[in-house]
Protein backbone atom coordinates (compact mmCIF):
# COMPACT_ATOMS: atom_id res chain seq x y z
CA UNK A 1 0.00 0.00 0.00
CA UNK A 2 1.13 3.53 -0.76
CA UNK A 3 2.95 4.89 2.34
CA UNK A 4 1.12 8.18 1.95
CA UNK A 5 -2.20 6.34 2.17
CA UNK A 6 -0.99 4.47 5.25
CA UNK A 7 0.04 7.73 6.91
CA UNK A 8 -3.31 9.29 6.01
CA UNK A 9 -5.16 6.35 7.58
CA UNK A 10 -3.01 6.61 10.71
CA UNK A 11 -3.69 10.34 10.94
CA UNK A 12 -7.42 9.82 10.56
CA UNK A 13 -7.34 7.04 13.16
CA UNK A 14 -5.47 9.28 15.64
CA UNK A 15 -7.90 12.13 15.05
CA UNK A 16 -10.89 9.83 15.58
CA UNK A 17 -9.41 8.47 18.82
CA UNK A 18 -8.69 12.00 20.02
CA UNK A 19 -12.23 13.18 19.23
CA UNK A 20 -13.83 10.13 20.87
CA UNK A 21 -11.64 10.53 23.96
CA UNK A 22 -12.50 14.22 24.22
CA UNK A 23 -16.24 13.56 23.88
CA UNK A 24 -16.12 10.78 26.49
CA UNK A 25 -14.14 12.88 28.97
CA UNK A 26 -16.43 15.84 28.39
CA UNK A 27 -19.49 13.70 29.19
CA UNK A 28 -17.95 11.91 32.17
CA UNK A 29 -16.32 14.94 33.80
CA UNK A 30 -19.26 17.30 33.30
CA UNK A 31 -21.08 17.91 36.57
CA UNK A 32 -24.29 15.86 36.77
CA UNK A 33 -25.94 18.88 38.31
CA UNK A 34 -29.67 19.36 38.74
CA UNK A 35 -29.03 23.09 39.13
CA UNK A 36 -29.42 23.76 35.42
CA UNK A 37 -27.37 21.22 33.46
CA UNK A 38 -29.71 18.26 33.80
CA UNK A 39 -32.77 20.49 33.37
CA UNK A 40 -31.78 21.63 29.87
CA UNK A 41 -30.39 18.21 28.87
CA UNK A 42 -33.65 16.51 29.85
CA UNK A 43 -35.70 19.17 28.05
CA UNK A 44 -34.10 18.09 24.79
CA UNK A 45 -35.53 14.60 25.36
CA UNK A 46 -39.15 15.68 25.78
CA UNK A 47 -41.67 14.88 23.06
CA UNK A 48 -41.97 17.66 20.52
CA UNK A 49 -44.64 20.24 21.35
CA UNK A 50 -45.61 18.44 24.56
CA UNK A 51 -44.82 21.18 27.12
CA UNK A 52 -47.86 23.39 27.74
CA UNK A 53 -46.35 25.52 30.53
CA UNK A 54 -42.62 26.23 30.42
CA UNK A 55 -41.22 27.51 33.72
CA UNK A 56 -37.93 29.38 33.39
CA UNK A 57 -35.70 31.32 35.76
CA UNK A 58 -33.83 30.67 38.99
CA UNK A 59 -33.66 27.64 41.29
CA UNK A 60 -37.05 28.73 42.65
CA UNK A 61 -38.38 27.40 39.36
CA UNK A 62 -37.30 23.80 39.80
CA UNK A 63 -37.53 23.67 43.61
CA UNK A 64 -41.03 25.14 43.90
CA UNK A 65 -43.14 24.15 40.88
CA UNK A 66 -44.05 20.52 41.54
CA UNK A 67 -44.64 19.21 38.03
CA UNK A 68 -46.09 15.93 39.32
CA UNK A 69 -48.82 17.71 41.29
CA UNK A 70 -49.53 20.10 38.42
CA UNK A 71 -50.19 17.04 36.29
CA UNK A 72 -52.02 14.78 38.75
CA UNK A 73 -54.32 17.55 40.01
CA UNK A 74 -54.77 19.73 36.92
CA UNK A 75 -53.50 17.77 33.91
CA UNK A 76 -50.95 20.52 33.15
CA UNK A 77 -47.87 19.33 31.26
CA UNK A 78 -45.34 21.66 32.86
CA UNK A 79 -41.55 21.62 32.65
CA UNK A 80 -39.01 23.39 34.89
CA UNK A 81 -36.20 24.82 32.75
CA UNK A 82 -34.31 26.80 35.38
CA UNK A 83 -30.78 27.23 36.64
CA UNK A 84 -29.16 28.13 39.96
CA UNK A 85 -28.98 31.92 40.43
CA UNK A 86 -29.72 32.11 36.71
CA UNK A 87 -29.25 35.60 35.27
CA UNK A 88 -31.64 36.94 32.68
CA UNK A 89 -29.28 36.38 29.74
CA UNK A 90 -29.04 32.63 30.42
CA UNK A 91 -32.81 32.44 30.76
CA UNK A 92 -33.10 34.15 27.37
CA UNK A 93 -30.98 31.47 25.69
CA UNK A 94 -32.72 28.62 27.53
CA UNK A 95 -36.01 29.89 26.11
CA UNK A 96 -34.55 30.13 22.60
CA UNK A 97 -33.37 26.52 22.83
CA UNK A 98 -36.72 25.30 24.14
CA UNK A 99 -38.70 27.00 21.37
CA UNK A 100 -36.83 24.97 18.76
CA UNK A 101 -38.99 21.98 19.70
CA UNK A 102 -41.77 23.36 21.93
CA UNK A 103 -44.65 25.81 21.50
CA UNK A 104 -45.97 26.20 25.05
CA UNK A 105 -49.30 27.83 25.84
CA UNK A 106 -47.49 29.90 28.48
CA UNK A 107 -43.93 30.80 29.45
CA UNK A 108 -43.84 31.51 33.20
CA UNK A 109 -40.68 33.41 34.13
CA UNK A 110 -39.55 33.30 37.80
CA UNK A 111 -37.58 36.54 37.73
CA UNK A 112 -35.98 36.72 41.20
CA UNK A 113 -32.35 36.31 40.09
CA UNK A 114 -31.32 39.88 41.02
CA UNK A 115 -32.68 39.40 44.54
CA UNK A 116 -30.33 36.44 45.02
CA UNK A 117 -27.23 37.96 43.47
CA UNK A 118 -26.45 40.83 41.14
CA UNK A 119 -23.38 40.33 38.99
CA UNK A 120 -22.12 41.20 35.55
CA UNK A 121 -20.48 37.78 35.13
CA UNK A 122 -21.11 34.49 36.87
CA UNK A 123 -18.57 32.69 38.99
CA UNK A 124 -17.16 29.52 37.49
CA UNK A 125 -19.47 27.14 39.36
CA UNK A 126 -22.75 28.75 38.30
CA UNK A 127 -21.36 29.48 34.84
CA UNK A 128 -20.95 25.73 34.35
CA UNK A 129 -24.44 24.81 35.57
CA UNK A 130 -26.14 27.50 33.47
CA UNK A 131 -24.27 26.94 30.20
CA UNK A 132 -22.70 23.52 29.75
CA UNK A 133 -25.99 21.66 29.49
CA UNK A 134 -26.85 23.52 26.27
CA UNK A 135 -26.19 21.80 22.97
CA UNK A 136 -23.13 22.98 21.09
CA UNK A 137 -24.61 25.62 18.83
CA UNK A 138 -24.83 29.39 18.40
CA UNK A 139 -27.07 29.83 21.45
CA UNK A 140 -24.57 28.08 23.69
CA UNK A 141 -21.70 30.12 22.28
CA UNK A 142 -23.54 33.43 22.79
CA UNK A 143 -24.75 32.41 26.26
CA UNK A 144 -21.22 31.56 27.39
CA UNK A 145 -19.84 34.74 25.86
CA UNK A 146 -22.27 37.10 27.59
CA UNK A 147 -21.75 35.17 30.87
CA UNK A 148 -17.98 35.68 30.87
CA UNK A 149 -15.51 38.51 31.13
CA UNK A 150 -13.48 38.84 27.93
CA UNK A 151 -10.38 37.47 29.63
CA UNK A 152 -12.22 34.35 30.88
CA UNK A 153 -14.16 33.50 27.74
CA UNK A 154 -11.44 31.60 25.76
CA UNK A 155 -10.81 29.30 28.73
CA UNK A 156 -14.52 28.74 29.44
CA UNK A 157 -15.26 28.01 25.80
CA UNK A 158 -13.65 24.58 26.17
CA UNK A 159 -15.31 22.70 29.09
CA UNK A 160 -12.31 20.50 29.84
CA UNK A 161 -10.40 23.63 30.83
CA UNK A 162 -12.87 24.04 33.68
CA UNK A 163 -13.85 20.49 34.64
CA UNK A 164 -10.61 18.56 34.05
CA UNK A 165 -9.84 18.59 37.79
CA UNK A 166 -12.84 16.41 38.70
CA UNK A 167 -11.05 13.05 38.33
CA UNK A 168 -10.72 12.56 42.09
CA UNK A 169 -14.42 13.38 42.61
CA UNK A 170 -15.85 10.96 40.05
CA UNK A 171 -18.46 8.43 41.18
CA UNK A 172 -20.43 5.70 39.43
CA UNK A 173 -23.13 8.26 38.64
CA UNK A 174 -20.72 10.07 36.32
CA UNK A 175 -20.61 7.03 34.04
CA UNK A 176 -24.34 6.39 33.76
CA UNK A 177 -27.43 8.39 32.82
CA UNK A 178 -29.72 8.34 35.86
CA UNK A 179 -32.42 10.43 34.13
CA UNK A 180 -33.77 11.77 37.44
CA UNK A 181 -34.59 15.11 35.90
CA UNK A 182 -36.34 13.46 32.97
CA UNK A 183 -38.58 11.63 35.42
CA UNK A 184 -39.23 14.79 37.40
CA UNK A 185 -39.62 17.18 34.41
CA UNK A 186 -36.87 19.40 35.81
CA UNK A 187 -38.29 19.36 39.35
CA UNK A 188 -35.70 19.04 42.14
CA UNK A 189 -37.34 19.41 45.59
CA UNK A 190 -35.60 20.34 48.84
CA UNK A 191 -36.22 18.25 51.98
CA UNK A 192 -34.76 20.12 54.95
CA UNK A 193 -36.68 22.23 57.46
CA UNK A 194 -35.60 25.63 58.77
CA UNK A 195 -38.12 27.62 60.78
CA UNK A 196 -38.80 31.31 60.10
CA UNK A 197 -41.27 33.94 61.13
CA UNK A 198 -43.51 35.03 58.29
CA UNK A 199 -41.86 37.93 56.41
CA UNK A 200 -43.65 41.27 56.33
CA UNK A 201 -45.72 41.67 53.17
CA UNK A 202 -45.56 44.86 51.13
CA UNK A 203 -42.45 45.87 53.07
CA UNK A 204 -41.56 48.69 50.67
CA UNK A 205 -42.81 50.63 47.66
CA UNK A 206 -39.33 51.89 46.85
CA UNK A 207 -37.55 51.12 43.58
CA UNK A 208 -33.96 49.91 43.44
CA UNK A 209 -32.24 49.92 40.04
CA UNK A 210 -31.33 46.76 38.23
CA UNK A 211 -27.84 46.53 36.80
CA UNK A 212 -27.80 47.97 33.30
CA UNK A 213 -26.99 44.53 31.89
CA UNK A 214 -29.90 42.95 33.78
CA UNK A 215 -32.37 45.50 32.45
CA UNK A 216 -31.12 45.13 28.87
CA UNK A 217 -31.57 41.36 28.95
CA UNK A 218 -34.92 41.51 30.76
CA UNK A 219 -36.25 43.75 28.00
CA UNK A 220 -34.69 41.55 25.32
CA UNK A 221 -36.29 38.45 26.85
CA UNK A 222 -39.74 40.04 27.00
CA UNK A 223 -39.47 41.33 23.44
CA UNK A 224 -38.32 37.94 22.14
CA UNK A 225 -41.18 36.00 23.72
CA UNK A 226 -43.69 38.57 22.50
CA UNK A 227 -42.26 38.29 18.98
CA UNK A 228 -42.97 34.56 19.16
CA UNK A 229 -46.59 35.38 20.10
CA UNK A 230 -46.47 33.20 23.22
CA UNK A 231 -48.14 34.46 26.43
CA UNK A 232 -45.59 35.47 29.06
CA UNK A 233 -46.11 35.63 32.83
CA UNK A 234 -43.56 37.08 35.23
CA UNK A 235 -43.87 35.78 38.78
CA UNK A 236 -42.15 35.73 42.15
CA UNK A 237 -42.56 32.45 44.03
CA UNK A 238 -42.74 32.35 47.85
CA UNK A 239 -39.54 32.66 49.85
CA UNK A 240 -38.20 34.72 52.74
CA UNK A 241 -38.30 37.98 50.82
CA UNK A 242 -36.55 41.10 52.16
CA UNK A 243 -37.34 44.80 51.63
CA UNK A 244 -34.15 45.06 49.56
CA UNK A 245 -35.35 42.26 47.29
CA UNK A 246 -38.78 43.84 47.02
CA UNK A 247 -37.30 47.16 45.89
CA UNK A 248 -35.57 45.40 42.97
CA UNK A 249 -38.71 43.51 42.04
CA UNK A 250 -40.77 46.70 42.04
CA UNK A 251 -38.49 47.88 39.25
CA UNK A 252 -39.09 44.63 37.37
CA UNK A 253 -42.85 45.16 37.71
CA UNK A 254 -42.49 48.64 36.25
CA UNK A 255 -40.57 47.35 33.23
CA UNK A 256 -43.08 44.53 32.66
CA UNK A 257 -45.93 47.06 32.81
CA UNK A 258 -44.33 48.96 29.94
CA UNK A 259 -44.77 45.84 27.80
CA UNK A 260 -48.19 45.01 29.27
CA UNK A 261 -46.85 41.73 30.61
CA UNK A 262 -48.73 40.39 33.67
CA UNK A 263 -46.80 39.89 36.92
CA UNK A 264 -47.81 37.96 40.03
CA UNK A 265 -46.12 38.13 43.42
CA UNK A 266 -47.15 34.89 45.11
CA UNK A 267 -45.71 36.22 48.37
CA UNK A 268 -48.99 38.13 48.66
CA UNK A 269 -50.98 34.88 49.00
CA UNK A 270 -49.47 33.12 52.02
CA UNK A 271 -52.86 32.83 53.72
CA UNK A 272 -54.64 31.59 50.60
CA UNK A 273 -52.13 28.79 50.07
CA UNK A 274 -51.83 28.14 53.83
CA UNK A 275 -48.07 28.63 53.68
CA UNK A 276 -46.40 28.42 57.10
CA UNK A 277 -42.80 29.61 57.34
CA UNK A 278 -42.40 27.54 60.52
CA UNK A 279 -42.93 24.24 58.66
CA UNK A 280 -42.67 24.82 54.90
CA UNK A 281 -39.17 26.25 54.28
CA UNK A 282 -36.02 24.27 53.43
CA UNK A 283 -33.99 27.45 54.04
CA UNK A 284 -34.61 31.13 53.42
CA UNK A 285 -34.62 30.85 49.62
CA UNK A 286 -36.46 27.57 49.00
CA UNK A 287 -39.64 25.80 49.99
CA UNK A 288 -39.40 22.21 51.22
CA UNK A 289 -41.61 19.33 50.08
CA UNK A 290 -44.56 20.47 52.17
CA UNK A 291 -44.19 24.05 51.01
CA UNK A 292 -43.85 23.26 47.32
CA UNK A 293 -46.98 21.10 47.49
CA UNK A 294 -48.99 24.00 48.93
CA UNK A 295 -47.59 26.45 46.40
CA UNK A 296 -48.07 24.11 43.43
CA UNK A 297 -51.71 23.43 44.27
CA UNK A 298 -52.35 27.18 44.41
CA UNK A 299 -50.28 27.77 41.27
CA UNK A 300 -52.10 25.06 39.30
CA UNK A 301 -55.51 26.50 40.14
CA UNK A 302 -54.28 29.95 39.13
CA UNK A 303 -52.92 28.75 35.78
CA UNK A 304 -56.04 26.81 34.96
CA UNK A 305 -58.41 29.63 35.90
CA UNK A 306 -56.51 32.55 34.37
CA UNK A 307 -54.92 30.93 31.32
CA UNK A 308 -57.36 28.09 30.68
CA UNK A 309 -54.53 25.57 30.32
CA UNK A 310 -55.87 22.31 28.90
CA UNK A 311 -56.25 19.21 31.08
CA UNK A 312 -54.45 16.34 29.32
CA UNK A 313 -54.81 13.62 31.97
CA UNK A 314 -57.14 11.47 29.89
CA UNK A 315 -54.81 11.68 26.89
CA UNK A 316 -51.85 10.88 29.13
CA UNK A 317 -53.15 7.38 29.88
CA UNK A 318 -52.29 6.26 26.33
CA UNK A 319 -48.71 5.17 25.70
CA UNK A 320 -48.99 6.65 22.20
CA UNK A 321 -49.73 10.13 23.54
CA UNK A 322 -47.09 12.86 23.73
CA UNK A 323 -48.38 13.42 27.29
CA UNK A 324 -47.89 9.84 28.48
CA UNK A 325 -44.58 10.60 30.20
CA UNK A 326 -46.27 13.20 32.44
CA UNK A 327 -48.78 10.60 33.57
CA UNK A 328 -46.07 8.04 34.27
CA UNK A 329 -43.67 10.43 35.90
CA UNK A 330 -46.28 11.99 38.20
CA UNK A 331 -46.26 8.54 39.82
CA UNK A 332 -42.48 8.78 40.31
CA UNK A 333 -42.95 12.06 42.09
CA UNK A 334 -45.77 10.69 44.25
CA UNK A 335 -43.49 7.82 45.27
CA UNK A 336 -40.65 10.24 45.95
CA UNK A 337 -42.92 12.27 48.24
CA UNK A 338 -44.01 9.07 50.00
CA UNK A 339 -40.45 7.78 50.49
CA UNK A 340 -39.51 11.10 52.11
CA UNK A 341 -42.61 11.08 54.31
CA UNK A 342 -42.39 7.53 55.65
CA UNK A 343 -38.85 8.20 56.85
CA UNK A 344 -40.24 11.03 58.96
CA UNK A 345 -42.88 8.90 60.71
CA UNK A 346 -41.89 7.66 64.17
CA UNK A 347 -45.06 6.14 65.58
CA UNK A 348 -45.50 2.45 64.58
CA UNK A 349 -49.29 2.64 64.38
CA UNK A 350 -49.07 5.52 61.95
CA UNK A 351 -46.28 3.87 59.95
CA UNK A 352 -48.14 0.61 59.43
CA UNK A 353 -51.36 2.40 58.56
CA UNK A 354 -49.59 4.05 55.62
CA UNK A 355 -49.01 0.57 54.17
CA UNK A 356 -52.41 -0.95 55.01
CA UNK A 357 -54.82 0.73 52.63
CA UNK A 358 -55.29 3.73 50.38
CA UNK A 359 -57.67 5.60 52.67
CA UNK A 360 -56.50 8.82 54.27
CA UNK A 361 -56.03 8.51 58.06
CA UNK A 362 -57.53 11.10 60.36
CA UNK A 363 -55.42 14.13 61.21
CA UNK A 364 -52.84 13.24 63.87
CA UNK A 365 -54.77 10.04 64.64
CA UNK A 366 -51.53 8.20 65.36
CA UNK A 367 -49.69 10.98 67.17
CA UNK A 368 -51.77 10.88 70.34
CA UNK A 369 -49.37 8.62 72.27
CA UNK A 370 -46.26 10.33 71.01
CA UNK A 371 -43.60 11.16 73.65
CA UNK A 372 -41.20 13.78 72.25
CA UNK A 373 -38.60 12.92 74.89
CA UNK A 374 -38.05 9.48 73.34
CA UNK A 375 -37.00 10.48 69.82
CA UNK A 376 -36.28 13.43 67.58
CA UNK A 377 -39.61 13.76 65.78
CA UNK A 378 -41.14 17.22 65.76
CA UNK A 379 -44.50 17.02 67.51
CA UNK A 380 -46.46 18.42 64.61
CA UNK A 381 -47.15 17.10 61.16
CA UNK A 382 -47.97 19.70 58.51
CA UNK A 383 -48.66 16.97 55.97
CA UNK A 384 -51.59 15.79 58.12
CA UNK A 385 -52.58 19.09 59.62
CA UNK A 386 -52.79 20.92 56.30
CA UNK A 387 -54.67 18.20 54.43
CA UNK A 388 -51.78 17.18 52.16
CA UNK A 389 -51.54 13.54 53.21
CA UNK A 390 -53.02 12.14 49.99
CA UNK A 391 -50.11 13.63 48.05
CA UNK A 392 -47.64 11.81 50.33
CA UNK A 393 -49.44 8.48 50.85
CA UNK A 394 -47.44 5.43 49.71
CA UNK A 395 -49.29 3.20 47.24
CA UNK A 396 -48.87 -0.17 48.92
CA UNK A 397 -48.78 -2.17 45.68
CA UNK A 398 -45.57 -0.37 44.72
CA UNK A 399 -43.47 -1.69 47.62
CA UNK A 400 -41.75 -4.88 48.67
CA UNK A 401 -41.52 -4.89 52.47
CA UNK A 402 -38.89 -7.14 54.06
CA UNK A 403 -39.50 -7.99 57.72
CA UNK A 404 -37.25 -9.82 60.19
CA UNK A 405 -38.40 -10.88 63.67
CA UNK A 406 -35.39 -11.00 65.98
CA UNK A 407 -34.61 -14.60 67.04
CA UNK A 408 -34.27 -13.63 70.72
CA UNK A 409 -37.79 -12.16 70.78
CA UNK A 410 -39.84 -13.68 73.62
CA UNK A 411 -43.03 -11.64 73.34
CA UNK A 412 -44.61 -9.10 71.02
CA UNK A 413 -47.02 -6.42 72.18
CA UNK A 414 -50.66 -6.69 71.16
CA UNK A 415 -50.34 -3.41 69.29
CA UNK A 416 -47.51 -4.71 67.13
CA UNK A 417 -49.14 -8.13 66.62
CA UNK A 418 -52.21 -6.37 65.26
CA UNK A 419 -50.16 -4.32 62.80
CA UNK A 420 -48.04 -7.25 61.65
CA UNK A 421 -51.21 -9.24 61.03
CA UNK A 422 -52.68 -6.41 58.98
CA UNK A 423 -49.74 -6.37 56.57
CA UNK A 424 -49.86 -10.16 56.17
CA UNK A 425 -47.87 -11.65 59.08
CA UNK A 426 -50.62 -13.34 61.08
CA UNK A 427 -48.40 -15.53 63.26
CA UNK A 428 -44.95 -13.93 63.62
CA UNK A 429 -42.20 -16.40 64.45
CA UNK A 430 -38.99 -15.46 66.31
CA UNK A 431 -36.23 -15.57 63.72
CA UNK A 432 -38.76 -15.35 60.91
CA UNK A 433 -37.90 -13.43 57.73
CA UNK A 434 -40.68 -12.28 55.38
CA UNK A 435 -41.08 -10.58 52.02
CA UNK A 436 -44.50 -8.95 51.53
CA UNK A 437 -46.33 -6.90 48.94
CA UNK A 438 -49.80 -5.40 49.29
CA UNK A 439 -50.71 -7.72 52.20
CA UNK A 440 -49.49 -10.86 50.42
CA UNK A 441 -46.64 -12.93 51.85
CA UNK A 442 -44.24 -13.59 48.97
CA UNK A 443 -41.70 -15.47 51.07
CA UNK A 444 -41.18 -16.79 54.60
CA UNK A 445 -38.35 -18.71 56.23
CA UNK A 446 -37.19 -19.07 59.83
CA UNK A 447 -34.14 -21.26 59.27
CA UNK A 448 -30.62 -19.92 59.42
CA UNK A 449 -29.68 -20.36 55.78
CA UNK A 450 -31.88 -19.28 52.85
CA UNK A 451 -32.03 -16.94 49.88
CA UNK A 452 -35.08 -15.34 48.22
CA UNK A 453 -34.83 -13.14 45.13
CA UNK A 454 -37.38 -10.70 43.71
CA UNK A 455 -36.93 -9.25 40.22
CA UNK A 456 -38.36 -6.00 38.95
CA UNK A 457 -37.74 -4.25 35.62
CA UNK A 458 -34.41 -2.86 36.81
CA UNK A 459 -33.01 -4.62 39.87
CA UNK A 460 -32.57 -7.99 41.51
CA UNK A 461 -33.38 -7.79 45.23
CA UNK A 462 -32.34 -10.67 47.46
CA UNK A 463 -33.37 -11.44 51.04
CA UNK A 464 -30.84 -13.87 52.42
CA UNK A 465 -29.45 -15.31 55.63
CA UNK A 466 -26.11 -17.03 56.14
CA UNK A 467 -24.59 -18.62 59.25
CA UNK A 468 -21.80 -16.60 60.84
CA UNK A 469 -20.15 -19.28 63.01
CA UNK A 470 -16.37 -19.11 62.67
CA UNK A 471 -16.11 -22.91 62.43
CA UNK A 472 -18.55 -22.94 59.54
CA UNK A 473 -21.14 -24.98 61.47
CA UNK A 474 -24.82 -24.18 61.13
CA UNK A 475 -26.26 -22.39 64.12
CA UNK A 476 -29.52 -23.26 65.80
CA UNK A 477 -32.61 -21.65 64.33
CA UNK A 478 -33.11 -19.29 67.26
CA UNK A 479 -29.50 -18.26 67.65
CA UNK A 480 -28.93 -14.53 67.32
CA UNK A 481 -25.58 -15.14 65.64
CA UNK A 482 -26.75 -15.50 62.06
CA UNK A 483 -26.81 -12.54 59.69
CA UNK A 484 -29.85 -11.49 57.63
CA UNK A 485 -29.56 -8.90 54.88
CA UNK A 486 -31.30 -7.39 51.90
CA UNK A 487 -29.08 -7.16 48.86
CA UNK A 488 -29.80 -5.04 45.80
CA UNK A 489 -27.43 -5.47 42.85
CA UNK A 490 -24.51 -6.21 45.14
CA UNK A 491 -25.15 -3.54 47.80
CA UNK A 492 -26.05 -4.97 51.22
CA UNK A 493 -28.32 -3.54 53.93
CA UNK A 494 -27.76 -5.60 57.11
CA UNK A 495 -30.92 -6.00 59.17
CA UNK A 496 -30.65 -5.26 62.88
CA UNK A 497 -30.62 -8.25 65.20
CA UNK A 498 -32.91 -6.54 67.66
CA UNK A 499 -36.67 -6.83 67.72
CA UNK A 500 -38.46 -6.22 64.38
CA UNK A 501 -36.40 -4.91 61.48
CA UNK A 502 -38.09 -3.65 58.29
CA UNK A 503 -36.55 -2.72 54.95
CA UNK A 504 -38.71 -1.15 52.24
CA UNK A 505 -38.00 -1.40 48.50
CA UNK A 506 -39.82 0.92 46.09
CA UNK A 507 -40.66 -0.85 42.82
CA UNK A 508 -41.34 2.42 41.00
CA UNK A 509 -38.23 4.33 42.10
CA UNK A 510 -36.22 1.07 41.98
CA UNK A 511 -34.42 1.63 45.25
CA UNK A 512 -34.45 0.92 48.98
CA UNK A 513 -36.27 3.81 50.64
CA UNK A 514 -36.35 2.88 54.33
CA UNK A 515 -34.55 0.70 56.86
CA UNK A 516 -35.97 0.79 60.39
CA UNK A 517 -36.37 -1.03 63.68
CA UNK A 518 -39.59 -1.26 65.71
CA UNK A 519 -39.68 -2.16 69.40
CA UNK A 520 -41.77 -5.19 70.34
CA UNK A 521 -42.35 -4.33 73.99
CA UNK A 522 -45.44 -2.25 74.92
CA UNK A 523 -43.21 -0.01 77.03
CA UNK A 524 -40.81 0.65 74.16
CA UNK A 525 -43.11 0.80 71.15
CA UNK A 526 -40.97 3.00 68.92
CA UNK A 527 -39.45 3.40 65.47
CA UNK A 528 -35.80 4.02 64.76
CA UNK A 529 -34.95 4.83 61.15
CA UNK A 530 -31.46 3.77 60.14
CA UNK A 531 -29.38 5.62 57.60
CA UNK A 532 -29.30 4.38 54.02
CA UNK A 533 -26.17 5.51 52.25
CA UNK A 534 -26.68 6.97 48.75
CA UNK A 535 -24.68 4.21 47.07
CA UNK A 536 -26.91 1.64 48.75
CA UNK A 537 -30.22 2.93 47.42
CA UNK A 538 -29.58 3.56 43.73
Amino acid sequence: MDPRRINLIKAIFIIVIAVVTYVMLDRILLLKSEDGIEQIKAMYQQEEDSIDVLFVGTSHTYCHANTGLLWSEFGISAYNLGGAEQPYWNTYYYIKEALKTQRPDLIAFEFTGPGTIQTQYQNENWFVTNNYGLKRNANRYESMKVSSAASDFPKRLIPLNIIHGRYADLTADDFIDKDNTINFKGFDPRETLVRFDTPQLGATNERAPLLEKEEVWLRRLIEYVQSEEIPLLLFCSPYYITPEDQALYNTVYDIAAEYEVPCVDFNLFYNEMNLDFATDMAEELHLNRVGNAKFSLFLGAFLQNVYDIADHREEGTSKDSIYYSWNREALYQQQSNASWYIRNVYHPDKYFTLFLDDTVPEINEYMTNYDPSKDDEINDDPVYEDGLIRYFMPKKENYIVFVQIAPETTSISEELLEKLSAIGISDPVPGGAYALCDGEVLFFDDTNSFSYTYYDQKNRITLSRVPSDDSGKMKAVYSPEYRTSVRILGDVIPLDKEEVAITVYDKVLHKLVDNLVIGTDPDSYYIRHNEIEPDEIE
